[in-house]
């Protein structure tokens, strides 16, 4: 079952997808504010997944969540933070804004790191190769090196694609990773 989520009447994706607030990464942005991410894992995990699991009756085997630019921040997010029990098992986190917060989410994993020595998960990490950053590099690097116990990764430069040419390419690559 695929599940979409989007907004009825104003765009509150940058609040919803980002934490810690830091308005200064887009500064032009008509976003109502920054730093919602915690509250939108309580949305899933408290309202979007009941709802979907006790109502509707159906029961997944695994909850996976994919998402692009900011919604690739909030899914490495939403994976590495500690403060709420994510309801996602696995990621697809495809042309991440990891500049996004001053590369907050560099520290996060840091953080993560020295507390843990597993992450049991499985993420694609994907970008296109027409936007590959320094940024992105590094943070395939910092994952792909852990030794995390029981994380599965991968990482893709999908070819020829630009950041505004990567969702569906990301998206069916992280399920078929995912799915395996």
């Amino acid at each position: 079952m695929l599940v979409s989520v989007s907004y009825k009447n104003r765009d509150e994706r940058d609040t919803d997808f980002t934490f810690p607030e830091h308005k200064k990464d887009f500064p032009m942005g008509g976003s109502v504010g920054y730093g919602g991410a915690n509250k939108f894992i309580l949305f899933f995990k408290d309202e979007l997944v009941p709802h979907i699991e006790v109502d509707l009756k159906i029961k997944p085997i695994e909850r996976s969540i994919y998402g692009h630019s900011l919604g690739g921040y909030f899914c490495l997010y939403a994976m590495l933070q500690d403060q709420i029990e994510s309801p996602f098992d696995n990621y697809i986190a495809v042309s991440t804004s990891l500049f996004y917060g001053d590369s907050y989410l560099f520290d996060l994993e840091q953080e993560y790191f020295l507390k843990n020595d597993s992450l049991s998960t499985k993420l694609y990490f994907g970008t296109g190769d027409l936007e590959a950053t320094a940024q992105f590099i590094a943070f395939r690097d910092i994952l792909e090196n852990r030794g995390y116990g029981d994380f599965k990764i991968k990482t893709e430069l999908i070819n020829k694609s630009g950041h505004n040419n990567t969702q569906s390419t990301g998206f069916i690559n992280g399920l078929n990773f995912i799915l395996k």
